[in-house]
C-alpha cells in the first residue's frame, strides 16, 4: 500500500473515531443533543455561535471536514519526517 494511501486511510479513520465519540458522548450519554447539535456546537469555536447555529447542515459539514483534512496532513508531516519506528 502506498504511503499517500496509509496517510488518507489513517485520516478518515481517526476522523470517523473523533466524530463517533462526540455525538455518543455529547447525545445520548449526557447532553441529549441530535448528532447535527453537537456538530454544530464543535463548529462554532471556528465561526461563533450565531454562525454556526444559523448555518444548519453546512456547518455540521464543516465539523466532519475539517478534522479529516486536519489529520491527514499532521499524518502526511509524520510519515515525511522520516522518524518512523
Amino acid at each position: 500500500m502506498s504511503r499517500a494511501r496509509v496517510i488518507l486511510v489513517g485520516g478518515l479513520i481517526a476522523a470517523a473515531l473523533d466524530i463517533t465519540y462526540a455525538c455518543i458522548v455529547y447525545g445520548p450519554l449526557s447532553f441529549h443533543l441530535s448528532p447535527t447539535e453537537v456538530l454544530q456546537s464543535v463548529a462554532s469555536g471556528w465561526v461563533g455561535n450565531d454562525a454556526a447555529n444559523a448555518g444548519g447542515a453546512v456547518m455540521a459539514q464543516l465539523r466532519t471536514e475539517v478534522p479529516t483534512a486536519s489529520v491527514s496532513v499532521s499524518s502526511s508531516l509524520r510519515a515525511c519526517s522520516g522518524n518512523e519506528r
